[in-house]
């Protein structure tokens, strides 16, 4: 039996989601450097371009473009995650497979991805990840939510239904 691997492409931009495994759980009060400190080490290894991030209590989304030269995508998550999991207890059920793995029972096992097709797919992608937290009602305005890259990235003008 074959096993079905998702096709990536040097230098596509995908839109790019990965939760927590325990949605609502509590996190470490240091989540977001650790997480800050294992993007920019990954992106040592895998320079791909952040056009658009944020992180909120239970996922992340991002819109990255791969490099040139060619890597997976999964190969740039799979150095996020151990690097941030690597820096976290382990939790007192966690399985020890999970464990051996580095993966401390963190993250979901398995991540989203969305290729963007066009110029038009790409802005509803930035805006999607810079208005998220605005879609979950934990803030009035993009603005407003701390983990963002809206702060760092010009916003388009969207209108919220």
């Amino acid at each position: 039996m074959s096993k079905y691997q998702k096709p990536f492409a040097p230098g596509a931009t995908y839109l790019f989601t990965a939760r927590f495994e325990n949605r609502g759980g509590k996190k470490s009060p240091n989540c977001t450097e650790l997480l800050r400190a294992a993007y920019a080490s990954a992106m040592e290894s895998f320079p791909l371009t952040c056009h658009a991030m944020v992180v909120l209590p239970d996922h992340i989304h991002a819109v990255w473009t791969l490099p040139a030269s060619g890597c997976d995508i999964s190969l740039v998550w799979k150095e996020i995650e151990a690097i941030f999991s690597s820096h976290l207890p382990p939790a007192p059920h966690s399985h020890a497979g999970k464990l051996f793995k580095g993966k401390a029972q963190t993250w979901h096992c398995k991540f989203w991805r969305h290729a963007i097709r066009d110029a038009a797919d790409f802005q509803r992608q930035v805006d999607y990840c810079h208005f998220d937290p605005v879609k979950h009602g934990m803030v009035r305005s993009p603005d407003d939510w701390p983990i963002s890259t809206v702060h760092h990235a010009p916003m388009s003008e969207m209108i919220l239904a």
